[in-house]
């Protein structure tokens, strides 16, 4: 959706009509649901990968808020880095990472050939991914609460 085109004007229209007549909860619904409708008019098959991020961050997030171990807090910052940082190292660096081994067979004089993918950088997955670990990590260090707990404000 291309935002100087007539979807993207009748998709905003409806969109902040709906946000205006809406409790705050419903709205809160509504703009995530409206991000992802949006992000998808670009290339739908990128959704999953997004909701992938989103649902690893929200499930980190609250175990981290609600551990009472510093271990488990660890553990789950962990697997939410590991996560978005593959996801980010895969889409970015593949076919680098690819290209180096395939120089360092052919110095050793082994033929490594890497399975040619056709993979499309999705679009700021770079921005999206830092903004990303960044709440999971205020969560972590405490300076902030997760979405969905019982206080969601911030605590700093």
């Amino acid at each position: 959706m291309i935002f100087n085109s007539f979807v993207y004007v009748v998709f905003l229209i409806v969109v902040v009509a709906s946000y205006w007549l809406l409790a705050r909860k419903a709205r809160l619904i509504l703009i995530f649901l409206s991000s992802i409708v949006f992000y998808g008019f670009w290339r739908f098959d990128f959704v999953p990968l997004l909701l992938i991020s989103v649902v690893t961050d929200y499930v980190a997030a609250l175990a981290i808020y609600r551990s009472h171990t510093a271990l488990h807090r660890k553990v789950w910052l962990g697997v939410s880095l590991c996560i978005n940082l593959g996801l980010l190292g895969f889409f970015k660096y593949y076919y680098f990472f690819a290209d180096s081994l395939s120089g360092l067979g052919a110095l050793a004089g082994v033929n490594i050939s890497p399975p040619a993918l056709d993979i499309l950088l999705p679009i700021g997955i770079s921005f999206y991914t830092f903004q990303s670990i960044s709440y999971t990590i205020d969560v972590y260090a405490g300076s902030l609460n997760p979405a969905g707990s019982s206080f969601s404000s911030q605590i700093t």
